[in-house]
Formats: C-alpha cells, sequence, structure tokens
C-alpha cells in the first residue's frame, strides 16, 4: 500500500506522488480484476433443445416430477458432458426415472407397480427433445422449458389404458440412496433399499409383530414424494414414512391389531 508521509517538499513534487498513487491503485485494481477472471470463468450456456415446431429452448435441469390419475412419475435432468454433441440431440439425460402403474382393476393410486430406471449413465435424449426412452416402452418429449409429457401404457385381466404424465421441475428432499436398518418399536429389526435418487424404498419388511392379529406378511415397495413422504395402504395395513436425508421415522398400523407401532429408520453409511 503507497502511503503518503508528511514531507517538507515543494509543491511540484507532491503533486506527483499522487499521482504515482493513483496509478499504483489502478494498476492494482486491474490486477485484481484479471485474477479474479481467471479464478472464475464464465459457465457456458447450456445447450438448447430444438422441438419440430416452436422456438428453441433450454430446459430446467434437475428434478422432474408429475402425476397421471394419481400415479406419480419422477425423473432427473442432467447435462450429460460426457456425450458427443449431435445435430439436433442436445447432450441432456435422464437417469433416476421411477414410474407408478396401477396393479388392479378399477385403477387405483394405492394399488400400484413400479418401474425404475436407473444406470451408472443417464439414458440419452433423442431427437427434438424426445425422452429417448422407446427402449423403455415409454414415450414423451420436453415441450419447454418447464414442461414434458411422458405417456406409458398398461394392460391388466380386465382393463387397459395409456397414462400421460404432464411433468414439471421440482425440488425433491434429499433422501440418501443405499441400505437403510429400520428399527419397530416392538423390537423387531430388519433392512431396506432406497433407490433412483432417493426416490423408491424398497423392501420393506413387515414385523411378524402383526402376523398373529392381520396375517400379512412379506414386503412393500413405496415411492418417496418430493418432501420425503411415502404411504403404504393395503389388506388393512399402512405404512406412512417421512424421509429427511439419513433418516426417517414414521408408524405402521394394521386392522385387529392394537395400536400402531412406532418405527425410525436410517442410512447404513459403511
Amino acid at each position: 500500500m503507497l502511503v503518503r508521509r508528511k514531507r517538507h517538499r515543494m509543491p511540484s513534487v507532491a503533486a506527483a506522488l499522487v499521482v504515482v498513487g493513483a496509478l499504483a491503485a489502478a494498476t492494482a485494481s486491474t490486477t485484481s480484476a484479471s485474477t479474479a477472471a481467471v479464478v472464475s470463468p464464465a459457465k457456458p450456456t447450456p445447450p438448447a433443445v430444438v422441438p419440430h415446431h416452436g422456438r428453441p429452448f433450454v430446459p430446467v435441469q434437475g428434478d422432474w416430477e408429475g402425476t397421471a390419475g394419481g400415479f406419480a412419475a419422477s425423473f432427473n435432468l442432467v447435462l450429460d458432458a460426457a456425450r458427443q454433441q449431435r445435430a439436433g440431440v442436445p447432450r441432456y439425460g435422464i437417469s433416476d426415472l421411477v414410474i407408478l402403474r396401477p396393479r388392479d382393476c378399477p385403477p387405483d393410486s394405492t394399488h400400484y407397480s413400479e418401474s425404475i430406471i436407473s444406470g451408472r449413465l443417464p439414458s440419452a435424449l433423442g431427437n427434438h427433445g424426445d425422452l429417448g426412452l422407446r427402449n423403455f416402452g415409454l414415450g414423451g418429449a420436453l415441450t419447454g422449458k418447464r414442461s414434458a409429457t411422458l405417456e406409458s401404457h398398461y394392460s391388466l385381466a380386465s382393463c387397459h389404458a395409456t397414462l400421460t404424465w404432464h411433468m414439471h421441475p421440482a425440488v425433491r428432499q434429499t433422501v440418501a440412496n443405499g441400505s437403510w436398518t429400520l428399527h419397530y418399536s416392538s423390537g423387531e429389526r430388519s433392512t431396506f433399499h432406497v433407490q433412483g435418487g432417493g426416490r423408491l424404498a424398497s423392501s420393506i419388511r413387515l414385523p411378524s409383530a402383526i402376523v398373529g392379529c392381520n396375517g400379512l406378511q412379506g414386503t412393500v415397495d413405496v415411492f418417496i414424494g418430493t418432501q420425503g413422504r411415502a404411504s403404504f395402504a393395503q389388506s388393512g395395513v399402512g405404512l406412512a414414512l417421512r424421509f429427511a436425508n439419513g433418516h426417517a421415522t414414521g408408524t405402521l398400523s394394521a386392522s385387529g391389531c392394537a395400536g400402531p407401532l412406532r418405527l425410525t429408520a436410517t442410512h447404513s453409511t459403511g
């Protein structure tokens, strides 16, 4: 730092010191700005999707959610920089796709089967915003910066139809993937698994405590919503869970059984 000291000199010399001080400050400012530009370069603009009709758009990256007849669907839209840019095909991909479909007729959103598409690499988009999921029996496309469609056909013994989800960006509560340990207030303990970017909890084992009073046993899978909530209701058994990062709390109730069981779960980090 240039420090001006009180000196007894000619006025012309003092003026020269002031000019030198101004030059030094300007040089330091320019150097600082140049350094900042090197340290924090401008981020490149993400590629645009060019639809068959309408103007190009840059879709919102991250979590997307939608429902069709009460059945949920969710995926993560990411910029897939590992892929080579091709004409009409921007470098985006879809990962951690989970969709719920009817399991019984007539369709009831509390009775569902789930499908999950998840892997080491995202599934690449097709031409002009097509979601590129035909190989998985799914249709749909990005239609705007914050809008997309997802389509799936289902066929059961006495009913069949096509579900169309209208997808939009959303913010999901973080839920850790991997193995979880579950503790019931009855003292029983078991494990289950979370996958699909925190979207699906699978193989949650019902405790033996309800077998004698309700008769139902086995495991259940539950979709985890944007707020970390998951629920199951079937055959007189109701399970409700609330996830937050690596912890979860909830209750399990069963018709014919005394009071609900409390439960807690933690993500196994090992």
